[in-house]
């Protein structure tokens, strides 16, 4: 009998599966902060207030370094001779859509939400106390209960792999903090820097036997210990916006439709600068020419693009009507948009990033003229968009 050996088409497929993990968690971990009110503005008292932007800041926090994982895969992608993946599934995904067994979609902050984002990043000693080992139920690499399992059989396959044969990819087209503002990115060129990028991605998702407090897993622990807790029982019932699970901006299977036309409209320029900010990094981790000064411009831009615009524009949605008629509200869509990559040449990916970008500042300010009830809300986007195109003009 032959004996198999994994070799890099497997290697490339689970980290590309790991993108796809860390994409949709890090979208899902946002729409759950977007949800929670924004302070006395949105009805709280000072009290309340301050609990909520403590649970929210954790969130955005987690979801940042979400972000960064990402980023670090598509490093290790370029370094064994693949290419920064960028897709997802679109939300809802069941519970059988992968290993993990748990489902991914967009819902509001409440203690479902949370006790779902523990099991995401839940430590492999959890799991096989719970009796789940998928590296001893079965022989296939893609089994794994965890992210963190996930990353175990990536580490070990890397590990496995000669390393002369395995880091095939190009130097110069590893991405680290002087570049884009993620400090901890690390570049990969060998084995020992590969490995170094998937321990800090598990100890900043699982942490470690000795010290669980400061990871992700950890960190939802504590929140979800918070809503567990008598005296937060009446901030947990006013802390979120009633937002609609999975809200869409045309039919989905299993999403929730907005019928509102405002909020609609404004769904549809939250996506479009959210495939905007992808199109920008993917081309920064994928054919950027590491000396052109577009390459630090869309790299900037891309990044601010998500405190300056995703963030508030997010937040506003989930306190915008559904149009449903039963006072829920809608929501950050998320849509899974097909990804255009920009062009390799960087004279012509500067010039149709900042046409686009053109674009999105005309269709805000049209977005405020066709629905002028939405002018207390989102008066500050068109603004907000033009300042991040003045960083990819430099």
């Amino acid at each position: 009998m032959t004996t198999y050996r994994p070799g890099r088409s497997l290697l490339l497929t689970l980290l590309s599966e790991a993108c796809e993990l860390e994409h949709a968690l890090a979208c899902s971990y946002l729409f759950a902060a977007f949800s929670l009110k924004n302070g006395q503005a949105d009805g709280l008292d000072w009290r309340q207030e301050q609990q909520v932007k403590r649970w929210a800041a954790q969130v955005y926090f987690i979801a940042g370094q979400e972000m960064l994982h990402l980023a670090q895969a598509w490093n290790i992608l370029n370094a064994v001779g693949g290419t920064p993946y960028f897709s997802r599934p679109p939300f809802p995904q069941p519970s059988d859509a992968f290993p993990v067994g748990v489902p991914l979609v967009l819902e509001r902050y409440c203690r479902g939400t949370l006790e779902r984002f523990k099991q995401w990043e839940r430590p492999v000693e959890v799991l096989s106390h719970r009796g789940f080992n998928a590296a001893s139920t079965s022989g296939f690499y893609g089994n794994y209960g965890s992210v963190g399992e996930l990353y175990d059989k990536i580490a070990g396959l890397i590990a496995s792999m000669p390393e002369r044969d395995l880091f095939v990819g190009h130097a110069d087209l590893q991405v680290d903090g002087a570049l884009a503002d993620f400090p901890d990115l690390v570049r990969v060129v060998d084995r020992d820097t590969a490995l170094r990028g998937v321990a800090r991605i598990q100890a900043q998702g699982e942490g470690s036997p000795l010290d669980r407090e400061d990871c992700h897993f950890g960190l939802f622990c504590d929140l979800a210990g918070d809503l567990q807790n008598s005296q937060f029982d009446e901030i947990q019932l006013t802390a979120a916006h009633p937002t609609v699970p999975n809200p869409c901006v045309r039919p989905t299977i299993g999403g929730t439709r907005v019928l509102d036309s405002a909020t609609l409209a404004a769904m549809r320029v939250f996506d479009s600068v959210y495939a905007a900010m992808l199109r920008l990094l993917g081309w920064v981790f994928g054919p950027a020419a590491p000396t052109h000064p577009f390459t630090r411009r869309a790299a900037r831009a891309s990044i601010a693009a998500m405190p300056i615009v995703i963030k508030p524009l997010g937040e506003a949605l989930a306190g915008l009507s559904s149009g449903l008629g039963d006072g829920t509200t809608a929501g950050a869509p998320f849509s899974s948009i097909r990804h255009l990559p920009l062009p390799t040449d960087p004279d012509l990916a500067q010039r149709l990033s900042e046409e686009r970008f053109g674009e999105l500042v005309d269709r805000a300010v049209s977005l405020l003229d066709d629905h002028p009830e939405l002018d207390r809300t989102l008066r500050w986007l068109p603004g907000r968009l033009r300042a991040v195109e003045d960083i990819l003009l430099g």
